[in-house]
């Protein structure tokens, strides 16, 4: 919690250097660490968990060492800042809650996926949506980055009066995320034969699971849309946006659609998780639009 949350506040200071180097290192830790434990020591399975303990350990001191013992920082940090404050933590739950609440929604939202293919009756199913679920993961990866890397940009211009700067990065952060999500969902649509090949060896699921990937990769051309938009939120201390595009299109949009399509059979569930996608990127931009809206003016 120490090294991933710490990560978090680093970066949002503007060390985005330091903040990647706190994953790094730990991975780093941990890689050489387990074969050193599990082989060398003979621990086994507890060595690999040691060898997890210990990269997080050392990521934990870095970021101990960062906040209260490094100098060329902006301020200091006392023990008398350390007492919970009722105000601030009011704030710190709003303004956060909205992206905890967007990682268990991917968490329910796969169970219900699970549960519709299930109703179907096809393992066949169960085991394409697994692949396709973790190449969906792999590619969302880079929205996730885009996402944190343009909350503390604008969080800290919009601090400092400088809106400007804060518009540029959100319509840069746009323009990429659009980007690459297209181009991630050609690469997927043409090459769905091979990348599901890496993961399955029976031909009738990859025959299952490649039309399946090919559906859901026409959501993924604009999945970057509402995590960008709730970060926006974030960063301008509206939480009610980022509520709305991640909570509420995942309860009022994605689910219902799960529920409804799932019934057609398979083919269903591989059109509400594409159309799921799709409105809530529409309903993610109405959001930005009333963002615009409440935006300070530059002078």
């Amino acid at each position: 919690m120490v090294s991933t949350g710490f990560s978090s506040l680093v970066r949002a200071e503007g060390r985005t250097g330091y903040s990647t180097l706190l994953w790094v290192v730990a991975v780093a830790v941990q890689i050489t660490l387990d074969p050193l434990l599990i082989f060398g020591c003979d621990l086994g399975v507890r060595g690999a968990a040691l060898g997890t303990v210990g990269g997080q350990a050392v990521s934990a001191a870095m970021s101990l060492w960062f906040f209260f013992r490094r100098h060329d920082r902006p301020y200091r940090i006392s023990l008398h800042d350390l007492l919970p404050h009722g105000p601030t933590l009011r704030t710190l739950l709003a303004v956060g809650l909205p992206s905890f609440l967007a990682g268990t929604g991917v968490t329910l939202l796969a169970v219900l996926v699970n549960s519709a293919l299930v109703a179907t009756g096809s393992a066949t199913a169960l085991a394409a949506y697994a692949v396709c679920a973790r190449l969906q993961t792999f590619a969302t990866m880079p929205h996730t980055g885009i996402s944190q890397a343009l909350q503390p940009l604008v969080g800290y211009n919009t601090g400092r009066g400088l809106h400007h700067r804060a518009l540029h990065a959100r319509n840069l952060a746009l323009r990429g995320s659009l980007l690459y999500g297209l181009l991630t969902a050609a690469a997927l649509a043409l090459l769905a034969e091979p990348l599901t090949g890496l993961f399955l060896n029976d031909a009738d699921t990859i025959a299952t699971a490649a039309p399946a990937l090919r559906v859901i990769a026409l959501g993924l051309t604009v999945a970057g849309i509402g995590p960008l938009v709730a970060s926006y939120a974030q960063a301008l201390g509206r939480p009610m946006p980022a509520y709305t595009a991640t909570l509420g299109a995942l309860l009022l949009i994605k689910v219902p659609l799960v529920v409804t399509l799932g019934r057609l059979g398979t083919s269903g569930v591989w059109s509400a998780l594409a159309a799921g996608e799709l409105a809530s990127a529409a309903v993610a931009l109405l959001l930005l639009r009333g963002l615009r809206n409440h935006t300070p003016k530059v002078r």
